[in-house]
């Protein structure tokens, strides 16, 4: 990200966690000394947001600066008046109040201050559990998101065999027993306010110890078994067992007007990668080949292995497939995502989950990685890994997991990494973690603009990208000095051809290349031109970022014959080391 936006969030981090530490922390009998540290914290947080906002307009950055510079304004009058009122013996009661309301001006002032992308994806799972029941519950939830800019609702609908809604397959989930239709009402909901809707399902995991045996108690043979071990999943191997699977999302994308799915446990169970059923049904097939069975156990330097392993990830593959042909039967334009573990080739030892084999098909949308990390560091290496070093442009929209934040400040920290890196946005997971208080924050900042969602439609989402860019340009020519602003000029007319040549209506572009070199000579005509470092950079990140959604499209469209899949990659030490997680 850049150092004007890595800046702003040290303030976000500051502002969210001293005053609690200071004079929150002792309301019940806070001494002098504790107030005038406070105060010497605000006072240096002011100071550097100041010059967060004279380096904002050094950038041209196009963020609400007068609003910004009203906010420090009255941040700098109550850390004054809080000040006056301590010297002058006034109660600590208002010395505290003072402060409180200077810290709320102070963190205004730094969110205004955060660039927000009018084309990317802003989405939250909504775990079953923290859905409300009643109808005028869900229309508040909805209305709280909206207001705030998301654009995609995940509702967990299937989860332990059980589902929220009536169904003639699944039993329906004991906490969602009453008349209403929780799942239609957030459709009706979200629909009218403009957000799009992918139920969250667990694909092949149907039982969680304690919560009952709904699916498997019908159905005990579709089970992933193993000697001495609790099933908790169907066996991807069963042929029947992928029909119910199949069965299931056709009844929930015939019956409801979804607009994707998220496919959460799309894999083997990690605890029983082994079950009976894959092993049978392997031991045929491989009989029908070659005319003797496999031997049982296999060795671990058997030859064999690699084929053991390509055939179960090959049960795996079937159902994304098919999935993808029936449900889009009904909604053809229906988006489909996958959670998947990060790091390909753990994902591919221990889950037999080889996303890239299903996005290189087109079967699903983008892989949704499950990126759960309180360190911005380790989610930086961690889309490294994701995307071959930053060399490989699918889409990609990871789950950003709310659960390992420390404090408030990390959701601003990590999405604003997504940007760095020009990963077109992120899901968060999920409601039953997620302060609410946060919304107004995420509206005053990062997700200020409302944002066109790329995947509905690359070539609009690129035109508003470089919409910003041209806006940027028109600031920097407004308020440059002559070379600077003949700069911005030369750049907003060749931006402006290549934002005129993109269709209005297409969801794919099918010249991508020939757009992206363009983009690339653009790029280095900025790089030679005179202008400030600081605009600039800002505005050769906007254009990689117009860049990487040309080359999500371009892989989109390449991806129209059938590719096999790869051997999996050998694991990296660093992946090795970086440890997983459930």
């Amino acid at each position: 990200m850049s150092s004007l936006t890595r800046l702003l969030l040290s303030s976000l981090v500051c502002l969210l966690g001293w005053m609690p530490h200071s004079a929150h922390a002792q309301e019940a009998d806070p001494s002098r000394q504790a107030y005038e540290q406070a105060l010497i914290q605000a006072k240096g947080e002011l100071k550097r947001i100041e010059g967060r906002l004279e380096s904002a307009r050094v950038a041209h950055l196009d963020v609400p600066l007068a609003r910004a510079g009203v906010s420090l304004s009255m941040a700098k009058m109550a850390i004054e008046t809080a000040a006056l009122t301590l010297r002058t013996g006034g109660a600590q009661t208002e010395v505290r109040a003072w402060l409180t309301r200077g810290e709320g001006y102070l963190r205004e002032a730094a969110l205004h201050l955060l660039p927000s992308r009018g084309a990317e994806t802003r989405g939250i799972l909504l775990d079953a559990s923290s859905l409300p029941r009643s109808e005028s519950g869900i229309v508040a939830l909805v209305q709280q998101f909206a207001r705030a800019h998301f654009n995609v609702l995940l509702p967990e609908v299937c989860r332990r065999g059980y589902a929220i809604y009536p169904s003639q397959l699944l039993d329906r989930d004991p906490d969602f027993r009453q008349d209403l239709d929780v799942l239609q009402v957030l459709i009706r909901e979200a629909h009218r306010r403009g957000m799009e809707v992918h139920p969250w399902i667990w694909t092949f995991r149907v039982r969680s110890p304690g919560f009952g045996n709904p699916l498997l108690g019908h159905l005990p043979a579709l089970a992933a078994r193993a000697e001495g071990k609790e099933s908790r999943f169907l066996s991807a191997a069963h042929p029947d067992a992928r029909d119910f699977v199949l069965r299931a999302v056709e009844e929930l994308t015939r019956h409801y007007d979804v607009d994707g799915l998220l496919l959460d446990y799309i894999r083997y169970d990690e605890a029983i990668p082994e079950d009976e059923v894959s092993k049978t049904q392997f031991a045929l097939a491989y009989h029908a080949q070659h005319g003797v069975y496999p031997p049982d156990p296999l060795p671990a330097d058997s030859p064999l292995r690699l084929e053991w392993q390509l055939w179960r990830e090959q049960q795996v593959h079937t159902t994304v497939q098919e999935i993808a042909a029936r449900a889009r039967v009904h909604r053809p334009h229906l988006a489909i995502s996958a959670a998947v573990f990060r790091g390909e080739a753990y994902a591919r030892a221990a889950k037999l989950q080889n996303w890239r084999h299903w996005m290189d098909n087109a079967w699903i949308d983008w892989p949704s990685p499950m990126l759960y990390t309180g360190k911005t560091q380790e989610l930086s290496r961690w889309l490294s890994w994701e995307t071959d070093r930053h060399t490989r442009r699918n889409l990609l929209v990871p789950i950003l997991g709310l659960h390992r934040f420390d404090q408030p400040s990390d959701l601003f920290e990590q999405w604003a990494e997504l940007r760095a890196e020009h990963v077109p946005g992120g899901f968060l997971f999920a409601l039953g973690h997620f302060d609410l208080a946060r919304l107004e924050d995420l509206r005053a900042g990062p997700f200020r603009e409302p944002a066109l969602l790329p995947h509905r439609s690359f070539p609009r989402a690129v035109r508003k990208t470089l919409a910003q860019v041209m806006q940027h340009l028109r600031l920097v020519h407004a308020q440059g000095d002559f070379e600077a602003a003949a700069t911005a000029l030369m750049l907003h007319e060749e931006v402006q051809r290549i934002s005129q040549s993109l269709p209005l209506r297409d969801r794919v572009y099918y010249q991508a290349p020939a757009l992206r070199e363009r983009l690339r000579q653009v790029r280095s005509m900025a790089e030679l031109a005179p202008w400030p470092l600081a605009a600039r950079r800002e505005f050769l990140s906007r254009m990689l970022y117009a860049d990487a959604l040309l080359a999500a499209n371009q892989h989109r469209v390449e991806a129209n014959r059938y590719v096999p899949p790869a051997p999996p990659p050998r694991e990296r030490a660093e992946e090795r080391a970086g440890g997983q997680g459930d």
